[in-house]
């Protein structure tokens, strides 16, 4: 797991001006990657879709990454007086010899370096591997 800066609460809570990139080898019990995606992304505002093939995976990589940017609410709308905060998620989802990992990168929306964090993620997300 990575955090930007230091003061956030360990893959619970970002401030703004943080972001969290994490990975996990994901156990939902969806047989696809398509519905591991479903399950991220239920309760969420889908922004973009996106494939990206990693020319760079050798047999042990992820050769096919599935990018997601999706926003949510941080709290419901009805709850707050003003404008509703929202997060956005980056996620990179792949699978490796019948195994599926997801990274994760979560950040504030409007945050002026999300492309940044977002490059970063795809970094980490073109990196793994695993053995069979």
């Amino acid at each position: 797991m990575i955090l930007s800066s230091d003061g956030g609460a360990e893959a619970v809570v970002i401030k703004r001006g943080q972001a969290m990139i994490s990975v996990k080898e994901e156990e939902y019990t969806g047989s696809t990657l398509s519905q591991l995606i479903d399950h991220y992304t239920q309760d969420t505002d889908v922004l973009s879709r996106k494939n990206i093939r990693n020319e760079r995976a050798g047999t042990q990589g992820c050769r096919d990454l599935q990018q997601i940017v999706s926003r949510e609410a941080l709290v419901p709308p009805e709850d707050v007086p003003r404008s509703v905060p929202y997060m956005i998620n980056t996620e990179y989802f792949c699978e490796i010899h019948g195994h599926k990992y997801v990274t994760v990168l979560r950040n504030f929306k409007g945050d002026k370096k999300q492309a940044m964090y977002q490059q970063v993620a795809l970094r980490v997300a073109e990196s793994l591997s695993a053995d069979e």
